[in-house]
């Protein structure tokens, strides 16, 4: 029994200095160790209040991301559908055209609202990369002018790292942005730049003022002939985030009055 109550007892008191310490000492560690826990938990619930509003964030990027993404093919189902119910003869044809761009509004608007409730949360987006051909811009470009407006252009062939759907979203976001402010031909060019791969897509627009330039990919930023229009102020913003995370980039050139241009450059492949 002694040699129980030695192994069992005194020596795990002797080695935590409970029993050869006077009694406020111990009551002094207990209060430390009772901080220390206390101070634990506190950190815990910090990191746990952190990851929450992590996990909110990503959900409203995402919620912000496809909202917007959305907003461009429903506009172009929408402009073909009007375009339709205009030229086609009276019957059931217009009728099914009237209510596809009836629809395609109704679905502008919810998008509107999702897009708006998130933006504010809006911060990072996902993009990988890969090695894939340079037709990709130009499969993207075609894709994306259901008006035809982009003239006879070349893309020279190679290999490029690129996220195939942002490439077709930063596409989107440019030829939309064309429509919407400029309103007149596009121009295409391509050509190889060191390591890199640029492509120049040009407007006549002339509204865009020259000391906009440098703000024209901020997020938000809304040039003077855009306050008319509707918009979130995302768009180049997006396609700016979408090349660098390629490991690309995206700038902005004006020659007020004359045109506007947004050069695109896509790492080679190596």
């Amino acid at each position: 029994m002694l040699l129980y109550l030695r192994r069992s007892v005194f020596l795990p008191a002797k080695r935590m200095n409970v029993l050869s310490e006077p009694a406020d000492a111990v009551d002094a560690r207990s209060l430390g160790i009772f901080a220390e826990s206390f101070a634990l938990l506190q950190e815990e619930i910090a990191h746990e209040r952190a990851r929450a509003r992590e996990a909110d964030r990503q959900r409203r990027e995402v919620i912000a991301a496809i909202s917007h993404d959305i907003r461009n093919p429903v506009a172009s189902i929408q402009a073909v559908a009007e375009f339709q119910a205009l030229t086609v003869q009276a019957g059931e044809q217009q009728k099914a055209f009237v209510t596809i761009v009836e629809k395609t509004g109704q679905i502008q608007v919810m998008m509107n609202n999702l897009h708006t409730s998130a933006l504010d949360e809006l911060a990072r987006l996902t993009v990988s990369p890969e090695a894939v051909g340079s037709m990709v811009v130009a499969d993207a470009l075609k894709k994306a002018d259901f008006c035809g407006r982009i003239q006879p252009f070349v893309i020279p062939e190679c290999l490029i790292m690129a996220d195939t759907v942002r490439t077709q979203q930063v596409m989107d976001n440019l030829i939309s942005n064309s429509y919407k402010y400029a309103d007149t031909a596009i121009e295409v060019r391509a050509h190889f730049e060191e390591e890199l791969l640029c492509v120049c897509v040009r407007d006549a627009g002339r509204s865009v003022k020259k000391e906009e330039e440098i703000f024209l990919a901020q997020k938000y930023f809304r040039g003077e002939n855009a306050k008319q229009k509707e918009g979130s102020g995302m768009g180049l913003y997006l396609a700016a985030h979408f090349m660098k995370e390629m490991g690309g980039a995206m700038a902005c050139h004006v020659d007020e009055g004359a045109w506007f241009e947004v050069r695109l450059w896509f790492l080679l492949a190596v």
